[in-house]
């Protein structure tokens, strides 16, 4: 089985060359559609429409749980924090 990412008619014809260019549209596609900050930025937005009705808005010790369970599925996200950068700064100091 040859490779998905190159053309099977090479560089220079790969613009020609439709298949490819959907498919390569696709991965891009994909790509961006499964951003962690876009995901969890999405369940929100739904949470707070689907369930706005029946509950009431989460207590502080809620929230933090929810962040900190996406913090934990999402690692590479606590070094973008902004207590942590404030941190860092201080530390640097």
């Amino acid at each position: 089985m040859c490779r998905l990412d190159y053309s099977p008619l090479g560089r220079k014809l790969e613009s020609i060359d439709v298949g490819f260019s959907a498919y390569c549209g696709f991965i891009y596609v994909e790509c961006a559609h499964r951003h962690p900050v876009l995901l969890y930025f999405v369940s929100h937005l739904l949470r707070g429409h689907l369930y706005s009705a029946t509950t009431q808005r989460l207590s502080e010790a809620k929230h933090k749980w929810h962040l900190t369970i996406f913090l934990l599925n999402n690692p590479t996200l606590i070094y973008r924090r902004k207590q942590f950068l404030i941190r860092l700064q201080e530390s640097e100091l």
